[in-house]
């Protein structure tokens, strides 16, 4: 997918749940990666419209911010 592509597809499956995030493209090795963040009460319902909306994706570590605003980070692969 293009990098492109899958900004869209973010856009699609996580509507207002969908915070700041990275999109990093990696032609040689044919990799889109996302780095998102979340609201911590957001985590459970974006991991699975993730999974359900995105099944080639291998989700990667969560872990939470050291903020105030009690956010999480995530990383797509």
């Amino acid at each position: 997918d293009t990098p492109h592509a899958v900004r869209r597809q973010m856009h699609a499956l996580l509507g207002d749940a969908l915070g700041l995030y990275i999109v990093r493209h990696d032609a040689r090795r044919k990799a889109v990666t996302v780095d998102l963040e979340l609201a911590h009460a957001d985590v459970d319902a974006v991991i699975d419209a993730l999974l359900h909306g995105l099944p080639r994706a291998t989700l990667g570590r969560i872990t939470p911010l050291r903020t105030s605003h009690r956010r999480a980070h995530a990383v797509l692969h």
